[in-house]
């Protein structure tokens, strides 16, 4: 995968420049517009770019004025025999006037007339996608399906989690809710441990990484904070 830490370039390319769709095509600039909101909301959501073993995804979380974005993509490992994730938040964001900012990238928010169909999208100035030449930008689709967390507890990762959510959770459930966080992005549980069995038992599961830490983003954090406080409480039952 191209380097996530590149050099942005502040200034927007020129719309006579010929772009690039998800899959690698090029696209008429004439048949892209400007998508501007007032706040951020309607722009969370999935977004994806690139084709096959080079796709990855943006996405936008929204929840009580914090804005997250974060990118996966996929890589095969030394021995070409494992296809792992990777995530990365970016940092220091903000949507304003239908612009994305960011420490690793910037872009704008567009719709794209697709035959008689206009679909929301999302334009990233030079970006990750392998195969991208420097000085152009990717169009990013915007998803029609919601967020495809998995696991039973996708809200620690979409929203954030209030108190009544917790108060009727078991011990156990408080556990799992607390360790499907990591499994999410493939955190190795100690072999043949309760969480490691448990997760392995699922169809979604995929141990790939010994340490999550970069990848979780600041509502998992806050979430993560508040269901220990209630794991400690039914400790105390």
């Amino acid at each position: 995968m191209k380097t996530l830490y590149l050099l942005i370039i502040s200034v927007f390319v020129s719309t006579s420049m010929w772009g690039q769709e998800h899959d690698y095509q090029e696209i008429d600039t004439s048949l892209v517009s400007d998508w501007i909101e007032k706040y951020p909301r309607p722009y969370t959501g999935v977004y994806l770019f690139g084709d096959s073993e080079s796709e990855s995804s943006l996405v936008i979380l929204y929840a009580k004025n914090t804005l997250v974005i974060q990118i996966s993509w996929g890589e095969w490992n030394e021995g070409g025999n494992e296809f792992y994730t990777y995530y990365e938040t970016l940092t220091n964001v903000t949507i304003k006037n239908g612009r994305l900012k960011s420490d690793q990238y910037e872009g704008s928010f567009v719709n794209y007339l697709d035959g008689e169909t206009k679909q929301k999208g999302l334009r990233i100035n030079n970006p990750w996608t392998i195969g991208m030449n420097d000085g152009v930008w990717e169009l990013g689709l915007k998803s029609i399906s919601p967020f495809n967390y998995k696991g039973k507890y996708p809200k620690a990762t979409t929203s954030y989690l209030y108190q009544s959510d917790l108060n009727k959770m078991s011990r156990q459930e408080l556990k799992i809710m607390r360790n499907e966080i990591y499994a999410r992005y493939g955190y190795i549980f100690k072999f043949g441990g309760e969480m490691d069995k448990y997760f392995r038992a699922t169809d979604w599961y995929k141990p790939q990484h010994k340490n999550v830490d970069a990848y979780i983003t600041s509502i998992e954090k806050k979430n993560i904070e508040l269901i220990q406080a209630a794991e400690k409480l039914t400790a105390l039952d």
